[in-house]
């Protein structure tokens, strides 16, 4: 037992730890590939840098011989695969538990150094290499790296602990083993002065290595079976949201107005007008019942939705109700996806009590605004305004138009908001939408 772990690299063993390793990594990578979520993407190349680094250690067989023409140009990069599967750690760390939603000021700090730390790896290797001398290699990952990877790791390791991620034990857990193997083995190599315990120092890092990117591995399996059973759950969700728009957006009392002013139009002989209010309506209830059996639509066809409605509205109104489309976008509205049907259950509420009595000078102004990561929708009306602060009625057309969005929300893995209140400068509500920008095709 006793030569075998002292010809631990020299007998096969190291190597076959070390491939198992590389099978995680291009496993994870093809799974990026196919569903395309980050953290595979980070935890690939991690497992795909640590066998980088730790597989020139390996002797006497086929890699290290394949190697060997290349082995003291890779060799002088050690400490560049050391911070790169260090950088890709980190950031698997990030994505696996999200903790930006639980220590925003901590991850925008530890975002900032982590590249800096990047930034200052590549200059100060292109120095060394420029300059020749390879003996400041060591010291420099000693004496700078060393230190500055050590306070990003505890640093990160309190965001992991902050945050309320169930995988985060499988995070702590794995780091945990990978440390204090490491630890020993820098114990064991570096202070003991037997040369038998010393051979125990690279079986026990490796076998830390494997048994914390098993754990690592777990937790993805752990992660992709949520998002299969959210996605299970999606289609459940998606038949009882078709359900819900249909009866939110088909107001009985819309349909019977629009359906008196079309008779009492047809009454008084106007036959042009009642046959174009006709069409209009027919038009608008084709939408209606087309917008039940798609879950999300482009940005364009929402306006010409409520561009329609309005126009199906002010059949029955003398004085007919203007909207103005104030559009700040930089994106085409034909690649912004959104919600089906989401604005007209806002703009339904704003005729229904807003203008409520009203019967000139009624407008609406709606604003669209993006960000990177956000679309904002802004309804502006001159109406009457709230009497009381604005409180959802329990599966009212609004109720369910925010479970909507949250649940878009959700399934994009962002947030989503919306405010509904007066406006302050003068009469009239004000409702802000935020949802996540979600864009279909190159822009």
């Amino acid at each position: 037992m006793q030569e075998i772990l002292c010809q631990f690299h020299n007998n096969g063993t190291s190597m076959f730890v070390l491939s198992i390793i590389l099978y995680i990594a291009i496993y994870h990578l093809i799974l990026y590939k196919r569903n395309k979520d980050i953290t595979y993407f980070y935890y690939g190349f991690y497992a795909f840098f640590l066998f980088t680094a730790y597989s020139l250690n390996v002797k006497n067989n086929f890699y290290s011989n394949l190697i060997a023409p290349l082995f003291d140009v890779l060799y002088n990069l050690r400490f560049i695969f050391a911070a790169l599967y260090f950088f890709c750690y980190i950031k698997f760390s990030f994505y696996l538990v999200n903790v930006f939603e639980y220590t925003k000021r901590t991850y925008k700090i530890v975002k900032r150094l982590l590249y800096f730390f990047l930034g200052y790896v590549a200059v100060s290797h292109l120095y060394i290499f420029s300059s020749g001398n390879f003996n400041l290699l060591a010291s420099n990952f000693n004496l700078i790296l060393s230190p500055v990877m050590l306070l990003l790791f505890f640093a990160t390791v309190y965001m992991m602990v902050a945050s309320k991620n169930p995988l985060k034990k499988y995070l702590l857990t794995g780091s945990l083993i990978l440390v204090s193997g490491s630890v020993i083995s820098l114990i064991l190599y570096s202070f003991v002065g037997s040369s038998d315990l010393k051979c125990y120092a690279h079986p026990i890092v490796f076998t830390a290595l494997l048994i914390e990117n098993i754990i690592f591995s777990l937790a993805l399996g752990k992660k992709q079976r949520t998002i299969l059973e959210d996605k299970i759950l999606y289609e459940k969700q998606l038949n009882e949201e078709r359900l819900n728009l249909l009866r939110s957006n088909l107001n009985p009392h819309f349909i019977f107005n629009v359906l008196n002013s079309i008779k009492s139009l047809i009454i008084e002989s106007d036959v042009k007008k009642s046959v174009q209010s006709l069409n209009l309506f027919a038009k608008l209830m084709r939408i209606f019942l087309n917008s039940t059996q798609e879950s999300e639509h482009s940005l364009k066809k929402e306006i010409e939705l409520i561009e329609i409605y309005i126009k199906a509205e002010n059949i029955r109104f003398e004085e007919p109700l203007d909207l103005e489309i104030k559009n700040n976008l930089t994106v085409s509205v034909e690649k912004i996806f959104l919600p089906s049907m989401i604005l007209q259950p806002f703009i339904e509420n704003v005729i229904k009590h807003g203008f409520t009595y009203t019967t000139k000078n009624k407008k609406i102004l709606m604003s669209l605004n993006h960000d990177d990561s956000f679309l904002n929708i802004s309804l502006l009306d001159n109406g009457k305004g709230l009497k009381e602060k604005f409180a959802y009625r329990n599966k009212s057309g609004l109720f369910i138009t925010k479970k909507r969005i949250e649940f878009f929300a959700k399934k994009n893995n962002s947030g989503s908001s919306i405010l509904i209140q007066n406006r302050k400068s003068q009469k009239g509500v004000v409702v802000e939408i935020k949802i996540p920008l979600l864009i279909k095709g190159n822009h």
